[in-house]
């Protein structure tokens, strides 16, 4: 019996295309701080995207200098922070009557649509004006949040990307008057000094 032999496909590692390798370059959040300009901002008053609003009921666009007819408080909510993003509405909703006593308003600023907007007022008896920042459109604007630096890389616990829990007070001049950046998560969160920057930015 003659034997069998097998003959197996030489692979020809020639044939390989290889993919390119695409370098992301890193680059670091640096949200914008007290002192600089107020960015170029506009939103959208269409298709829910205002939740309880108190500011002034723009038709169509509402540019940055309609925003700044008066102080705006201006903080970033993301429902990935869980119980601290909720803690720093809850203390933004028991400081709103004293932001508008000083003549500001007060905006939260969130990616989550309208109906996750409206469950978070809800559940936690909050009176707050949101907006649908779609695709993080204002919150890149201020630096709070970038593809190129995940919030994961920073804080543990955090699977999705985010805005930084940024809260800012700005002047009808146009200038960023106080910022806060919470990355210490130990319960604080400076009312004062808020309510306090509000009345001076008129």
């Amino acid at each position: 019996m003659l034997p069998v032999t097998y003959q197996f496909p030489v692979f020809d590692f020639t044939e390989l295309v290889h993919e390119p390798v695409i370098s992301k370059k890193y680059q670091p959040l640096k949200p914008l701080q007290a002192g600089q300009l107020t960015p170029d901002i506009k939103l959208i008053n269409k298709n829910g995207t205002w939740l309880n609003s108190k500011i002034r009921n723009y038709e169509g666009t509402v540019f940055t200098y309609q925003l700044l007819s008066k102080p705006l408080v201006i903080s970033f909510y993301a429902e990935a922070w869980n119980r601290k993003g909720i803690h720093i509405l809850k203390k933004l909703n028991a400081i709103q009557n004293e932001i508008l006593a000083a003549g500001g308003n007060l905006l939260i600023v969130t990616a989550e649509g309208p109906f996750a907007q409206a469950e978070v007022n809800w559940k936690h008896h909050f009176n707050l004006s949101f907006y649908h920042d779609v695709n993080h459109e204002i919150a890149r604007k201020f630096n709070v949040f970038s593809e190129e630096d995940p919030i994961w890389n920073k804080f543990s616990g955090i699977d999705v990307n985010a805005p930084l829990l940024a809260t800012y007070v700005l002047s009808p001049a146009g200038q960023i008057v106080y910022d806060h950046i919470d990355t210490a998560f130990n319960g604080s969160f400076p009312v004062e000094e808020i309510i306090n920057a509000t009345k001076n930015a008129r």
